[in-house]
């Protein structure tokens, strides 16, 4: 969710254009593990940074896990 005000110089809001800059950071890792016969987990975990230059930083962690079967 990004809010700010938009300006112009000449009140034509078509030619009018979004002065702010991200700088972010996202990585994931996980494994997978066979449980046997055609059964498999897989467990990982992701970790995002996001700083607009015009607002607070925001991190955000997730750890997610599964179990499947192939064939």
């Amino acid at each position: 969710d990004v809010r700010g005000k938009v300006t112009t110089d000449d009140g034509v809001l078509s030619q009018a254009s979004f002065r702010d800059s991200q700088n972010g950071l996202i990585y994931s890792t996980g494994a997978t593990y066979d449980i046997g016969g055609n059964w498999f987990m897989k467990v990982d975990f992701s970790h995002m940074t996001s700083k607009w230059t015009s607002t607070r930083e925001f991190t955000s962690n997730a750890v997610n896990g599964g179990i499947g079967v192939f064939w």
